[in-house]
């Protein structure tokens, strides 16, 4: 008995000593170096954002914050590692609505699970889709658009940076609700399909404010609409779909920072509130308009439910528009 006595002792002393050990690495966090996982390659909108985010982490921490891009298959790749990694709160995502609510629906058999992988914690940054034109073309506006389309069903085209993608989405919406029909034609990347959109060789498109801003600026695109639920802050005069006659459109690319699933919900919580302060941080949200996006800040709570609803958002439109993966 005394010997039972004695082990049961020793185990609990362990238990403690093990709970102190784990609260002490939550309550230091971090020990050493994290990695911030970006599935893109350098220089794109979401790399960027990692880098200001990881960036502001390290100054806050006092450790490095590491980033590595992992690109492939449009975010698929580096969104698997992640998830694949421990979670133990020192490799972290930054990722968008491609590998996180698209994907879901272009991929049924994806590697990962973007609800059940992964622990949201805060939305950066979000990104307008714009409706724009060559300036010749004599669409001035969304009602003068529908009305060349409905005088040609199914003749116009319209491009995109890629089948799949949230531009060809968001056109495939604004398609489904106004019951017109135009000819997709898939371009490999942004630049691509506004270098035709400026020479006249394909007349609509519907991309990124990012990819849009300094052509718009400079009188070389025509902005129709924009396709987020409010007016962009780049572009106030430009109205939105919803303001156009499609009441509750709502369609926006989007960045924020996510862990694996399991992370500790006291190193969660540190890295979404440290987070909520960077997103706050006025430097930071000039620097996220100067790259053609908004700032987002959203928690983790809320994120978690953005990113549910946007996956069943695009589910809907992939299913309606028979869109299937290049």
């Amino acid at each position: 008995m005394k010997r039972i006595a004695v082990l049961i002792a020793i185990g609990l002393l362990l238990a403690t000593a093990g709970a102190r050990e784990v609260w002490a690495q939550d309550s230091t966090y971090p020990l050493r170096p994290v990695r911030v996982i970006v599935p893109f390659p350098p220089g794109q909108a979401t790399d960027i954002i990692g880098r200001l985010v990881a960036q502001k982490f390290s100054e806050k921490w006092g450790r490095p914050v590491v980033v590595e891009n992992r690109p492939g298959a449009g975010g698929n790749v580096g969104a698997e590692v992640a998830a694949k990694s421990v979670a133990d709160g020192y490799t972290l995502l930054v990722a968008g609505s491609g590998p996180m609510s698209i994907s879901p629906a272009l991929y049924p058999q994806l590697a990962y699970n973007p609800v059940k992988d992964f622990a949201p914690v805060a939305l950066v940054a979000s990104m307008p889709m714009i409706l724009v034109t060559d300036p010749a073309y004599p669409a001035k506006s969304v009602g003068e658009l529908l009305s060349l389309l409905r005088a040609r069903p199914g003749e116009i085209p319209y491009g995109s940076s890629g089948t799949g993608t949230t531009g060809q989405l968001a056109a495939e919406l604004f398609l489904k609700l106004t019951n017109t029909r135009m000819n997709h034609i898939p371009y490999k990347g942004s630049g691509a399909v506004l270098n035709d959109i400026i020479g006249g060789r394909v007349p609509v498109t519907v991309e990124s404010q990012a990819a849009c801003m300094a052509l718009i600026l400079s009188g070389k695109l025509r902005p129709l609409a924009v396709t987020s639920g409010k007016r962009s802050s780049m572009f106030p005069d430009v109205p939105t779909l919803a303001e156009s006659g499609l009441a509750g459109f709502d369609v926006s690319a989007w960045i924020g920072v996510l862990a694996p699933v399991g992370i500790p919900a006291p190193i969660l919580k540190k890295i979404s509130e440290d987070l909520a302060q960077i997103v706050e941080a006025k430097d930071l949200q000039s620097r996220i308009k100067e790259l053609g996006l908004e700032p987002a800040p959203m928690g983790a709570e809320r994120f978690a439910a953005h990113i549910r609803q946007e996956i069943d958002k695009y589910q809907s439109i992939v299913r309606s528009a028979n869109i299937r993966a290049d």
